[in-house]
């Protein structure tokens, strides 16, 4: 299953591009590619390996990985135990931003999730979204909202941000109230 969505002139901030679960034959692979997007794959079970950057890493069950716009990405399951995995591509102003807070860079492109089964019960929502005509859009947005929020919440700890001082926070509040 697969879908991709049109861009949406309603959420610049946040919004899905595609989104699809596969059960990969042996040795299925993609790539090289180079996306215009920001692309998460989350693996539910079996093994494979992801290619960006001159590094290699070898991947299983709870873990995923994270394609960036205009990167070039190689990605295969494993010929034994191939993966199964689901996905869902996005963009926005508020993209880069939230996967940063997940601790996902192009550097650090690995996520680790073994909590529950959300993520791949998120996708279904997704898919089942195509009865809601009327509000399809802003429940596709709320549910990567969701999906990140898992992200973020079991990303690694980040360092509290600095407090501004007194002066900038009244200054921050006047330029509010104008």
């Amino acid at each position: 299953m697969i879908e991709y969505l049109p861009r949406s002139k309603q959420h610049t901030e946040l919004h899905l591009t595609q989104f699809g679960i596969e059960d990969c034959i042996s040795g299925h692979y993609f790539g090289p590619a180079i996306r215009t997007h920001y692309l998460l794959h989350y693996i539910f079970n079996g093994e494979g390996i992801f290619e960006v950057g001159g590094s290699r890493y070898r991947l299983r069950k709870g873990q995923g990985f994270l394609i960036c716009p205009n990167v070039v990405t190689y990605y295969q399951a494993d010929e034994v135990n191939p993966w199964s995995y689901g996905w869902f591509g996005f963009d926005g102003t508020l993209a880069e931003s939230l996967l940063k807070q997940a601790g996902l860079t192009p550097s650090s492109p690995i996520l680790y999730y073994d909590r529950d089964d959300r993520i791949y019960q998120y996708l279904q929502w997704m898919a089942q979204s195509s009865e809601s005509h009327k509000a399809r859009e802003t429940r596709l947005t709320g549910l990567l909202y969701l999906m990140l929020s898992l992200l973020v919440e079991s990303g690694p700890e980040t360092p509290p941000i600095q407090k501004d001082s007194r002066a900038e926070i009244y200054v921050e509040q006047v330029k509010d109230f104008i």
